[in-house]
């Protein structure tokens, strides 16, 4: 990245996000300013910054707005949303030990405890639900992936 985005407390931020097209900006919960694992959760946003996660859902939410009626658009979204989420954290993690993957993991169910509001469209946040138990599995699974899979 050619230049380092504001970092931003907000206690609107329900869980940390990358925000903004032009002039993007980390936010975050005032309270995760003090917390233990406060790299990765920077580095994490720092990343979905660098591979324009954000213009990625712009593409998804256009895609879904034009294709309101397809409940296979909606899906889409959905999992396009959690691969985005996963593809962040392999790479966050890449080359990383068990133990730093396990602090991660435990980074993420901490921050997710702490959600408190519904997250808007166009930002990046950490995914909570029934993808997060998927997303945890994937940051143990080393086996190797295929590029072609994701053109799949």
């Amino acid at each position: 990245m050619k230049k380092i985005p504001p970092l931003i407390a907000s206690r609107s931020a329900p869980t940390p996000m990358a925000i903004g097209f032009l002039n993007p900006a980390i936010v975050l919960a005032p309270e995760l300013l003090e917390h233990e694992n406060l790299d990765l959760i920077l580095k994490h946003e720092l990343i979905h910054l660098k591979q324009k996660d954000l213009w990625k859902k712009v593409l998804l939410s256009a895609a879904q707005t034009i294709h309101w009626f397809n409940p296979f658009v909606w899906l889409m979204n959905n999992q396009a949303e959690n691969d985005i989420e996963m593809a962040c954290d392999q790479r966050l993690l890449k080359g990383q030990s068990k133990e730093v993957r396990a602090v991660y993991g435990r980074m993420i169910v901490d921050v997710i405890r702490q959600t408190r509001l519904p997250m808007t469209a166009f930002s990046t946040r950490f995914s909570s639900g029934k993808p997060l138990k998927k997303r945890i599995q994937a940051l143990f699974d080393s086996s190797r992936k295929k590029k072609g899979t994701l053109i799949l």
